[in-house]
């Protein structure tokens, strides 16, 4: 009898433990998956943006359509054998992020250019390029897991790099908010233009967050403002409690502990300002409204309050998107 007690409680135990793994296993494995993603114009119409193709629980592909209804675009996703992310492609724009990481978080990544073409001076050879690196995101986090600091190095040609993977096949897309990513693309492009100096490396950009709970409250960024001013830029943020689709991503599992330090919930404001000095200089506000469905949102509309300067709030994604699930 004491025998059967014995291998009862170990299935019990093995079961329970497979349960609770089963939740981040993969680690990015949803209960619920979204299959598409579609845009509404202007008239009312939904158009089919995204396709989002699984292999059971692993994300395998995101099929992205231009206005026409054809692929401009397939983001694939490749994965280290423990289930993290190694690298993500993307066919339309010729990009390719690599993902490194370090007791069990993201240590680094680095985004590649497969091929450049060299327009060379009269009476020269035109040549071409290939894995370019145009950009380094280097991460820091504090004692919860939850990064507090990303330096993003730019280098050569990292204008063409970021003007074609602004919007998809960007390799900070799901780890930060949507308008946070996009900013800080622009950002980094306007600083490495602005920049005096013109080497190899063309800046580094500073970008430090903060957290209120399971979501980023703020972050900032030096911001390169003039020939001989620096400024900073900063963005806050407000949510609702449900559920974020993109959440869990790039978390991760490992020696029985859960390591989460991507966004929970969905934002429903931003709000962006410059400052310089002593001056605040407010840029803009973007308010997002969703409607849901088991806690996860089928529909999310994005408006911009007010228009300031031409960063940051310049990229916001306004108008009406709507997801569906598998």
């Amino acid at each position: 009898m004491k025998k059967i007690y014995l291998i009862l409680a170990t299935l019990t135990f093995i079961a329970f433990t497979s349960c609770d793994k089963e939740e981040v296993d993969g680690y990015y494995n949803p209960k619920d998956k979204i299959s598409k993603i579609y845009r509404e114009d202007a008239a009312g119409n939904k158009h089919l943006f995204e396709s989002w193709n699984w292999d059971k629980k692993q994300l395998k592909s995101i099929d992205v359509y231009n206005d026409e209804g054809n692929i401009s675009n397939v983001e694939t996703y490749y994965y280290y054998g423990d289930g993290r992310i190694s690298m993500v492609y993307g066919s339309g724009f010729g990009t390719y992020s690599k993902y490194y990481y370090k007791d069990e978080l993201l240590d680094y990544i680095e985004l590649y250019y497969d091929e450049i073409y060299i327009q060379n001076l009269v009476g020269y050879t035109d040549s071409v390029l290939y894995n370019v690196l145009g950009a380094r995101f280097d991460f820091s986090y504090n004692s919860d897991n939850r990064f507090t600091e990303i330096k993003a190095t730019e280098y050569k040609f990292w204008e063409d790099v970021a003007d074609k993977s602004i919007s998809s096949c960007n390799p900070l897309r799901f780890i930060l908010p949507e308008n946070t990513w996009r900013s800080m693309m622009e950002v980094m492009k306007y600083n490495a233009k602005h920049s005096p100096s013109r080497n190899d490396t063309l800046r580094t950009t500073t970008m430090t967050f903060e957290w209120d709970g399971d979501n980023i409250s703020r972050w900032t960024s030096d911001y390169y403002y003039g020939s001989d001013t620096d400024a900073t830029y900063i963005e806050t943020y407000q949510y609702d409690d449900k559920t974020n689709p993109y959440s869990n991503l790039y978390d991760s599992f490992a020696t029985s502990v859960y390591k989460k330090f991507s966004n929970e919930n969905n934002v429903t404001r931003c709000s962006t300002k410059l400052i310089e000095g002593s001056n605040e200089l407010p840029i803009g506000e973007q308010t997002y409204t969703y409607e849901y469905e088991k806690d996860l949102p089928i529909k999310r509309v994005s408006e911009e309050i007010n228009e300031g300067l031409p960063i940051g709030v310049g990229v916001l994604t306004s108008g009406t998107y709507h997801y569906e699930y598998k």
